[in-house]
This record gives C-alpha cells, structure tokens and sequence, in this order.
C-alpha cells in the first residue's frame, strides 16, 4: 500500500471512530438566529480564529455558551482533515481557501458546525501587546526572546517577544499558541477593525472577546504515512463534545455526479449543521446522473437518508443491500441540485 492510501484510509478510519446515528431539529448556520440556534441545541457558538502573517499557522476554535464556560481547541497546522469538495488537505491548507470553505471545512473536521470564521494579522497582535504594556504569558519552559533569558512561568512579554516566541517551528508551537492565546484573549483588547477576512466581523469579534478566561486546548494527534498526522480518534471528538457541547454526527460520504464544481462543499454546507459529517468527498463514476440517489446502507438508516433528501431538496432514497464499510448514507449528486 502507498504512503497516500495509508493516508486516505488512516483519515478515514478517524473520520469514522467516534460517529453515531442521532437526529437534530432543522437549523441553518446562516440563519440571522444562529446564535440562538445554536445554544437551543445546547452547543456553543462557535468561531474559527487565524492569525495571518506568522511564520507558524495560528489557527485555533473559540465557543462562548449561555451556561457552560468558553473554551478553545488550538488547531495544529499540519494535521490532515477531509474537507468536503477539496479532498484531503491540512489545517493550513484550509486557512488559503475562500471564507465559506473555511467554514465548512473546519466544520467537517471537527464534527461541529462553525458559525464564524475571522482573520486577524500578526502586526495587529503585536501592536496590541505593545500598546497595552506587554501580555503576559504563563510560559511553560525556559526560551531566550530578543536576547532576554525568559524563566518559566508568568512573564510579560513585548510584542516582538511574542512574535519570536509563536514562530518557534516544529511540535512546540502549538503548545506555545494555546498559552499566547489564552493571555491575549484575556486582554479584551481584539476589535471588530482589526479583523481581515471574514463572514461576519462584528459577530466573530463578539464571539471572540466574549472567550476571556477560557480554557484552551490542544487537541491530540496520531503520526501517520511518514511525515503526516491525523487528529487520533476517538479522542478528539470526545475533547470538542466537551468543550463546546456538541453531538455525535452522522458519517456520509458525497459523490460528485453532475461535475459542477464545489459541490461536494455545497451539499455540506446544508448537511453539517443538521448533524452529518463527510467521510469521504469525491467525484462519482460518472458526471451523468440527472438525479441524485441517496442511499442508505440498511433499512435502519433510511429516516436519515430521507432527512438528508428534505435538506437538499432533490434526489431519491434507495436502501442499498452492500454496505460501503465508510459510512451510513452515500451521496450521489445529480443535476437535480443545485446550490
């Protein structure tokens, strides 16, 4: 086997470790009542930073609840997910692509729909840690920042010092980003001005700077086909049900049948915040269909696959006599649909 099967099948095998059959009411994460959708389902709202500009990608998931405390998962840039209509690529991979593919992605990765995404460059941090005296950070080992010796433990550092000390590379930058951006949140000091890219800049501030004295965490990896990780399993998804309330979801895998492109993303964008999660994301046998099947493996599965007809709108149901051994419902997208 190649190092890139063992890849598509370690990612698949994770993809499915923590998955379960669970129904959802009908919501939208665009709905203008997203943020009273989302705690109605006892969830929290959920927001992905990036921090733009760093030598290191900083990306890291922030949710604010009614009920519960705010909470963080710091994203390692170089953990392979499945993104739905992109195929395989990294967290930093996702960080490049346009804002709603970000959203969608990162969702999918997590098994949680995001209701935010937000950019925020590196100067603006900088600026401001300087202009509110230093941030200080719980540093967790010893490590010379512009010549200055700095011991382990609380330490006010200066806006380049925190710039040197998140563009350390390899496995301790993560570590080094959880602790950065617990103290920098606790400052209050982010603004809706200082934000690039983004869906909704004054929601994704209003998420953001509602974290102060959240716990931030770092999720587990495993070490697959060489060089590359994957999130270990079951592991990260009881960490992110944890932290931000969500559910176990419900693994599909969606076929491209009628060539339009990003369709793959286009379907999860409708089925992800209703509970499902892609496994798998590719193009189908043949671009031909003009009608989109939806099969479900087993009769047990067939309430699902009719749910997932009512979300999209189109296609039929069939209950398949093979299981496909990746997931409870397929996806084959005709051109019945449309996005």
């Amino acid at each position: 086997m190649t190092s890139r099967a063992r890849l598509v099948a370690a990612v698949l095998v994770v993809a499915l470790g923590a998955v379960a059959v669970w129904a959802f009411t009908r919501g939208g994460g665009d709905d203008p009542g997203i943020r009273d959708d989302a705690r109605a389902r006892g969830r929290s709202e959920l927001a992905v930073l990036s921090v733009v500009g760093a030598p290191n990608p900083l990306v890291a998931v922030i949710g604010v609840h009614a009920e519960r405390p705010p909470a963080a998962l710091v994203l390692p840039p170089g953990v392979t997910v499945v993104a739905p209509g992109q195929g395989e690529t990294t967290i930093e991979g996702i960080t490049a692509l346009p804002v709603e593919s970000v959203r969608v992605a990162v969702s999918n990765a997590l098994g949680a729909w995001v209701d935010h995404y937000g950019t925020i460059s590196i100067d603006a941090v900088t600026t401001i840690v300087d202009d509110r005296g230093g941030l200080t950070v719980d540093v967790s080992e010893p490590v010379t920042l512009d010549g200055a010796e700095v011991s382990v433990g609380e330490a006010k550092l200066s806006g380049s010092q925190v710039l040197a000390y998140v563009s350390e590379p390899g496995e301790v930058a993560v570590t080094r980003w959880a602790e950065v951006l617990e103290a920098l949140l606790a400052t209050q000091g982010l603004e809706t001005g200082m934000v690039g890219r983004s869906d909704d800049p004054e929601a994704f501030i209003e998420v953001v700077r509602g974290a102060s004295g959240m716990a931030v965490e770092v999720p587990p990896v495993a070490p697959v086909a060489d060089s590359a990780s994957i999130f270990d399993q079951p592991a990260t998804d009881e960490l992110v049900r944890e932290l931000f309330g969500t559910r176990p979801t419900v693994p599909i895998v969606v076929q491209n049948g009628n060539g339009a492109p990003n369709v793959g993303e286009d379907v999860a964008a409708l089925l992800l915040p209703e509970g499902f999660r892609v496994v798998l994301s590719q193009n189908a046998d043949t671009f031909r269909y003009r009608r989109t099947e939806i099969a479900a493996t087993e009769g047990e599965f067939a309430d699902e696959a009719q749910r997932v007809r009512e979300l999209l709108g189109v296609g039929r149901v069939v209950v398949s006599q093979v299981p496909s051994g990746l997931a409870d419902i397929t996806i084959v997208v005709g051109r019945d649909f449309t996005a």
